[in-house]
C-alpha cells in the first residue's frame, strides 16, 4: 500500500492524497478553498477532476461570495452531475481559526491539535469521515472550505484524518 501527497496540477494551494491498495483500488480526496476564486473557477476544478461528490466541511456554509453558500452552491454542483454533501460536523469552530492563519507557529499547532482533539475525535465527526470514505467508493471528492492555502485551513488535518481511517479499515 502506498500514500502520495502531491500538488494538485489545478493551484500550488490544493492538495490531494491518493491511496492506493491491492484490496480496495484508488481513491482520490482533494481540498479546494474558494478564497479568490470564482464559481466559475469551482466548476472547471470539479469537471477536470471529475469529481462525484463535493463535501462543504463548513460549519456553517454561508458566504457573503456570490455562488458559495449552500443552496446556490448545491445547485451548481448538482448541475454538473456531482453530489453536494454539507457535514458541519467537520468545521473548524470560529474560536479555533485565527490559530490557523500563522502555519509553523505554536499557535497553529495548538490550533491543530485542538480541531483534533475538539473536533475530529467527536463520534459525529468519526460518522461524517466514514460518510466520506463512502462518497470515495464512487469516484473522486473534493473538501471545500474557504481558505485558498490548505496550510491555513482545516483541511488537511481533515484530509489526514480521513486517509488514516481508510488505512486502518484496510488493516483489519
Amino acid at each position: 500500500m502506498r500514500v502520495r501527497q502531491h500538488a494538485d496540477c489545478h493551484s500550488r494551494h490544493r492538495a490531494s492524497i491518493k491511496v492506493e491498495s491491492m484490496v480496495s483500488g484508488t481513491f482520490k480526496l482533494s481540498g479546494w478553498g474558494y478564497e479568490g476564486q470564482s464559481v466559475d473557477d469551482l466548476e472547471r476544478y470539479l469537471t477536470t477532476s471529475q469529481v462525484v461528490a463535493l463535501v462543504d466541511i463548513r460549519l456553517n456554509p454561508i458566504s457573503r461570495k456570490k455562488g458559495f453558500s449552500k443552496k446556490a452552491l448545491a445547485a451548481t454542483v448538482e448541475a454538473l452531475g456531482a453530489s453536494y454533501v454539507h457535514l458541519p460536523e467537520l468545521g473548524n469552530p470560529k474560536e479555533n481559526r485565527a490559530g490557523f492563519q500563522d502555519p509553523g507557529s505554536s499557535a497553529h499547532s495548538r490550533a491543530i491539535e485542538h480541531f483534533q482533539n475538539a473536533v475530529l475525535s467527536a463520534p459525529a465527526a468519526e460518522a461524517a469521515i466514514d460518510r466520506v470514505l463512502e462518497l470515495l467508493t464512487k469516484g473522486p471528492v473534493v473538501l471545500l472550505c474557504y481558505e485558498m492555502s490548505e496550510s491555513r485551513c482545516h483541511r488537511a488535518p481533515v484530509i489526514e484524518a480521513i486517509t488514516s481511517r481508510k488505512l486502518s479499515k484496510l488493516e483489519i
